[in-house]
């Protein structure tokens, strides 16, 4: 928090914005538990549908096998995607906790819209990886549990400690420019 009397450095700092997020994450009211629950919402809609579409794909390509080795194959799915939710929630613990600098959101938005433009050549690999997609649903339901469900994202552990940076700064600059223009108490020397 800044300290007491800089009012005037905060009205001139202004916090990061982030994605969906806005800046509601400066007062954490109603408006960004509202936009947290829908972010977590609609990511575990997107993981619904990869896993929908992935269990289709998986059924069809199971359903070429015996009705014996189904059972074999199932049991197999089933193990690797439990294995894969454990997977994806144990790698995604450390990740919450490294704070993420605003200049690197600007940097992944910007490779988000690249990697965007060269994905629609891959279409045809999701039908290679029928057997897989549901392993790989449970992997990324897990990697999105463990960072939906934590207090503070690191995006937002990143921009609260450079709004703070930048609010400290602007108080110093603030303080500086009150002691140069305080009269002095002394004898003068003109």
């Amino acid at each position: 928090m800044p300290p007491a009397g800089s009012e005037d450095a905060a009205a001139g700092v202004e916090p990061f914005s982030l994605p969906f997020l806005g800046t509601s994450w400066v007062d954490r009211g109603f408006r960004y538990g509202v936009r947290r629950g829908l972010l977590v919402l609609t990511s575990l809609l997107f993981v619904a549908v990869v896993g929908a579409i992935g269990t289709a794909l998986y059924l069809g390509f199971v359903s070429l096998f015996p009705p014996g080795a189904r059972i074999a194959l199932h049991a197999v799915e089933g193990a690797g995607a439990l294995a894969a939710l454990v997977a994806g929630w144990i790698r995604q613990r450390p990740v919450n906790r490294a704070p993420v600098t605003p200049e690197q959101v600007a940097e992944s938005r910007g490779r988000a819209g690249r990697a965007a433009a060269r994905s629609y050549g891959n279409q045809g690999l999701a039908v290679l990886m029928a057997p897989v997609l549901p392993a790989l649903a449970a992997y990324l339901l897990g990697g999105f549990l463990a960072a939906l469900f934590v207090r503070e994202t690191p995006r937002e552990i990143g921009a609260r400690q450079d709004y703070e940076r930048r609010l400290a700064e602007a108080s110093r600059q603030v303080r500086r420019a009150d002691r140069q223009r305080a009269p002095r108490n002394g004898p003068t020397w003109r």
